[in-house]
C-alpha cells in the first residue's frame, strides 16, 4: 500500500485526500490550497460539536493523534483543541507536504506512537487499508487512549450498486496486487477502497475500554459508513 501512496503523493497528493477535481495538481493555486485546509477546520469543528452534544465535553489541552494524516488537513485543525498533535502516515511524500503546508504545532511521524493520547482521530483513511490490517492498526491506536480520552474514527461499511466493482475493475485490481506482491511496480497507482464490518469496529472500541459509542452515518458518493465516536471512562468514575 505504501508504494501506491508514495506515487499518489508525488502526482496528486491533495486530490488523493479529497477527490474533487478542483484539488488536482493542475488546478492548485495558493488560494485553492488555503480552501483545502479550511475544509479541515470545518470537519474538526463538527467533530468537536458532536463530542460536546453527545458526551457533554470535548478534547481540550491534550495530546491528539491523527491516523493517516496525509498532507495534514485535519492535524492542522486539531491544533486548536490540543497542546500537541501527532500526525501519523505511511507516506514520506505526504508527510513532507504536511510539514511544508501544515507543520506548525504538529509532529509528523511514520511510526505509530504508543501514546497516551487524549484524542485519537481518523477520517477517510481506514477505507484505503485492507480491513484486517486496518483493524489491527485501529486496535493498536486505541490501546494508547488515556482514561477520559476521546476517539473519533470513520470507516466505510457498504456501497451502493453503482460503486460495486465491475468484472474488468476486479481483474485490474487483482493484477495490480499480484504485481505489487511480486515486487513489480504496477503501471498505475491505485486508490483502494475497503469496507469494514461495523461490529468489528465497535468490538475494537469495547476491547479498548470504550463501552459507549455514538455512530453517525457517512455517504461519500455511494460509499457508506459511519463516524464512530467514543469516550473512555475516567478512572474511578
Amino acid at each position: 500500500m505504501t508504494h501506491d501512496w508514495e506515487r499518489i503523493a508525488a502526482s496528486e497528493a491533495f486530490f488523493g485526500v479529497l477527490t474533487a477535481d478542483k484539488y488536482r495538481a493542475k488546478e492548485l493555486t495558493p488560494e485553492r490550497i488555503a480552501e483545502f485546509y479550511a475544509t479541515g477546520d470545518a470537519d474538526i469543528g463538527w467533530v468537536i460539536d458532536t463530542f460536546k452534544r453527545v458526551f457533554g465535553a470535548a478534547p481540550s489541552g491534550t495530546i491528539a493523534l491523527d491516523i493517516g494524516c496525509g498532507v495534514g488537513r485535519l492535524a492542522r485543525a486539531m491544533r486548536a483543541h490540543a497542546t500537541r498533535v501527532v500526525g501519523y502516515d505511511v507516506s514520506d511524500s505526504m508527510l513532507a507536504l504536511a510539514k511544508q503546508h501544515a507543520g506548525e504545532g504538529v509532529d509528523y511521524v511514520k511510526a505509530l506512537p504508543d501514546g497516551p493520547f487524549g484524542w485519537i482521530n481518523s477520517f477517510v483513511v481506514l477505507q484505503h487499508i485492507e480491513s484486517r490490517e486496518g483493524l489491527a492498526l485501529l486496535k493498536r491506536a486505541l490501546a494508547g487512549l488515556a482514561p477520559g480520552g476521546f476517539a473519533s474514527i470513520q470507516v466505510t461499511a457498504w456501497r451502493t450498486a453503482h460503486q460495486l466493482p465491475t468484472g474488468l475493475q476486479k481483474l485490474k485490481r487483482a493484477a495490480h496486487f499480484t504485481l505489487a506482491r511480486a515486487g513489480i511496480r504496477p503501471a498505475e497507482a491505485l486508490i483502494q477502497m475497503h469496507d469494514y464490518a461495523l461490529t468489528d469496529v465497535i468490538r475494537a472500541f469495547v476491547e479498548a475500554g470504550i463501552e459507549e459509542q455514538h455512530l453517525v452515518h457517512t455517504d461519500h458518493g455511494g460509499h457508506h459508513g459511519a463516524w464512530v465516536f467514543g469516550r473512555k471512562p475516567v478512572v474511578g468514575s
